[in-house]
Parts: structure tokens; C-alpha cells; sequence
């Protein structure tokens, strides 16, 4: 094993990925790419610190010499560390890896009984809704419990008779779900959590389609539920 070769040759791919991810031509800086970078690939923004250690170390071997020889060597530890980070950082696990089971979803005019049932079986906290096949939006556990709450006060309500979408009358947030292609990244999909969360805003889930247009068929949907398999896989 080339020690020396190993670690530039990571580096090197890391560098091009990430000027082509911030579309940074040759003069910019790595750190300046690195700080554009750090919002659009969550893993380089988990391991900034390292990846700017790395930089360092590059440039004493690409640039300075001592009789001929490298100041500094990269060690067994080192070189393995920056294969992980190159692996993490350009091949992250694609959204498609979560599309291998059928999705299960409703319709607005099913009864809200037949969704609770489906939900409580499944242990599910969100699902999909469709409307004559179309995307309608995401119903979650929390609407249903504004419902419940804004029907309390008669205490009558007959869940075979309410359709799902006079439940989803009550949603606090339409716009509770985002739409991604299956192509995306994990990253991309914590990224959006995270966006929500500073917002204080609630994304119940991620649904998957395609190329991320809604009117396509639905492939696979990402929930709050799904993040720590997500983290483990990412970090």
C-alpha cells in the first residue's frame, strides 16, 4: 500500500466532488468550499474539522519537501479514515434504499376508522393520503388528535362515518410533508428535517417519488421514525 498516493488520491476526489457541489472553480480555496459546502452535504458538515486537518496535511505532501523526501507521512489510520469520509461524503445511501417495501396509503374518502385501524396495526404515526390517485397530503397522528379535540366538546363523533379528509380539515400545517426524488441522498433528507426543526415548523414526513414531482406515483415515504437508522448510516 502507498501511503502517500492512498491519501491524495482520496483527497483529490473528495476536492472534486465538493467543487462541483458549491461550483467552485479551480482558484477557490478549500476552506472557502468547505464552509459552502457544509449546507449541502450534511456529512461535511459533521466532519469539517477533519476534512480541514486533511487539507493541511495534503498540502505538506503536495507542496513541501525536506532532501527530497516528504515532511510528513500520512499513517495506516489516517489513510483508512479518509477512505470512510470519501465513501460517506460521494456515495452516500441514495432515498431509493428506502422504496423496497409497498407503501401503504389512503384515500380522502376512506373513513377515518379504516385509517386508525391500518395506523394501530402497523404502528405507523403518518401516512400518505391520495385523491383519485393524486397526492392529497400527509396525515398525521397530531391532526388526528386536533380532531378529536375540536369534536370533544359534544363527546359524539363516529369514526365510520368521518372521512379523512374532514380530519385533515384540522392539519395545523398543510404544508407538512416535502416531496423528494428517489435519487436524493440521506443527507438531503436529514438536511430537511432540519430545516423544518429551526423554522419551528413540523414535517411529518418525506415522500419519495421518482424525479420529486407529487403527481408521481408514490415510492417510499421517510419519517421522523427513520432518523436514527438514517444518522447511523450517515455518521
Amino acid at each position: 500500500m502507498n501511503l502517500v498516493e492512498d491519501f491524495l488520491n482520496d483527497f483529490c476526489e473528495i476536492e472534486k466532488y465538493l467543487r462541483v457541489l458549491t461550483d467552485s472553480d479551480e482558484h477557490k480555496s478549500f476552506s472557502k468550499i468547505l464552509q459552502e459546502a457544509k449546507t449541502k452535504n450534511r456529512v461535511v458538515s459533521r466532519y469539517i474539522g477533519d476534512l480541514g486537518t486533511f487539507a493541511s496535511l495534503r498540502n505538506l505532501l503536495s507542496h513541501e519537501r525536506f532532501s527530497g523526501a516528504h515532511v510528513a507521512l500520512p499513517s495506516k489510520h489516517v489513510v483508512e479514515r479518509i477512505k470512510e469520509l470519501r465513501a460517506k461524503i460521494i456515495s452516500q445511501p441514495k432515498l431509493l434504499k428506502l422504496c423496497s417495501v409497498d407503501l401503504l396509503t389512503f384515500d380522502k374518502e376512506d373513513t377515518i376508522q379504516k385509517v386508525l385501524l391500518e395506523m394501530r396495526k402497523n404502528d405507523f404515526s403518518q401516512v400518505p393520503i391520495l385523491s383519485e390517485g393524486i397526492l392529497f397530503g400527509v396525515l398525521s397522528s397530531n391532526t388526528i388528535s386536533r380532531w378529536l379535540g375540536s369534536d370533544a366538546f359534544d363527546g359524539l363523533f363516529c369514526t365510520s362515518e368521518v372521512t379523512v379528509g374532514e380530519v385533515m380539515a384540522h392539519q395545523e400545517f398543510s404544508d407538512n410533508y416535502e416531496v423528494l426524488p428517489q435519487d436524493q441522498t440521506y443527507g438531503k433528507a436529514v438536511a430537511k428535517f432540519e430545516k423544518a426543526t429551526s423554522k419551528g415548523k413540523a414535517l411529518d414526513a418525506i415522500l419519495i417519488t421518482h424525479s420529486g414531482k407529487p403527481e408521481q406515483k408514490l415510492l417510499g415515504i421517510v419519517t421522523m421514525a427513520d432518523m436514527p437508522k438514517i444518522m447511523s448510516e450517515l455518521y
